[in-house]
């Protein structure tokens, strides 16, 4: 899914889930609602989806007991083997414009405003961020995962 208006969170997250989830993918391309923050786009999503979110700054703040910087949760994903996730860079002049989606799976960037997805880097994150400036963090990143589904139980009385 492309883009070249102001819905980057929602394309970036279409994209995310395009392979395991077409129809949430097309919901989401569909959606006229404007995101000015992934929070925003996270409670939404939560609300409008199979799938839910995980904020990586609560979730590693809950781990380490302190507010991790937004370099450390850009080293943790880049780490990571697993998970996607929707997030938001940061450059060196402070600029955050553009949501982009990262698949750990197979290691990729999926930017809405590029035609094919970039191999997983800091090189890579740094050509979503604004023209000439290198990334140095995440100014919000959100893991996408799907919810569990409920199973209903067939009760039977026993004769």
């Amino acid at each position: 899914y492309r883009s070249s208006t102001m819905n980057c969170v929602l394309m970036a997250a279409a994209n995310a889930v395009a392979r395991c989830d077409s129809r949430t993918a097309e919901l989401l391309s569909r959606c006229d609602t404007a995101f000015n923050s992934l929070r925003k786009f996270a409670v939404w999503f939560n609300q409008h989806t199979s799938w839910r979110t995980v904020d990586v700054f609560r979730a590693l703040e809950s781990v380490s007991s302190c507010r991790p910087s937004p370099r450390s949760v850009m080293e943790h994903i880049l780490l990571c083997d697993s998970g996607v996730y929707i997030v938001q860079p940061i450059d060196e002049n402070g600029d955050s414009p553009h949501a982009i989606a990262i698949n750990c799976f197979n290691r990729t960037i999926h930017d809405c405003a590029e035609e094919f997805a970039m191999v997983l880097s800091i090189g890579s994150i740094s050509h979503c961020c604004t023209a000439g400036n290198n990334c140095i963090g995440f100014l919000a990143a959100y893991r996408l995962e799907m919810k569990a589904k409920k199973h209903s139980r067939n009760r039977r009385s026993i004769k």
